[in-house]
């Protein structure tokens, strides 16, 4: 899965890719926090606290139902960038329950994209 943090927020920016095929399989819209910007993040932390996105690698660390609905852990994979994502609870989670468009650092997409992309 790649996301194209250069794309504006309507559009689709989420990309699942088949690594066998190398071919795109799904295109998506996906969150970003407000305070990383308004249309496309520019300012982004690893810190707790801060409501902003991060940028780099992240593995997947498994389903889970939460007060998002379906969600997904994940854990960053960049030292001083990302590795404090867990700590921060940052995780893939269900636009369903959120009243706008924007996290405080999670990545959100429509109910039907989450559950296609966490399974």
């Amino acid at each position: 899965m790649l996301i194209d943090y250069t794309r504006h927020i309507a559009q689709d920016r989420l990309y699942l890719v088949n690594r066998r095929t190398r071919r795109v399989v799904l295109r998506a819209r996906v969150s970003h926090a407000w305070a990383s910007g308004m249309w496309r993040p520019v300012d982004f932390s690893n810190v707790e606290g801060s409501r902003k996105s991060s940028p780099g690698a992240f593995r997947t660390m498994g389903a889970y139902e939460g007060m998002w609905g379906y969600s997904m852990r994940i854990e960053g994979l960049d030292r001083g960038v990302n590795d404090r994502a867990r700590a921060r609870a940052v995780v893939f989670h269900s636009t369903e329950r959120m009243k706008g468009p924007y996290t405080w650092g999670c990545f959100a997409t429509a109910s039907d994209v989450n559950r296609t992309v966490i399974d």
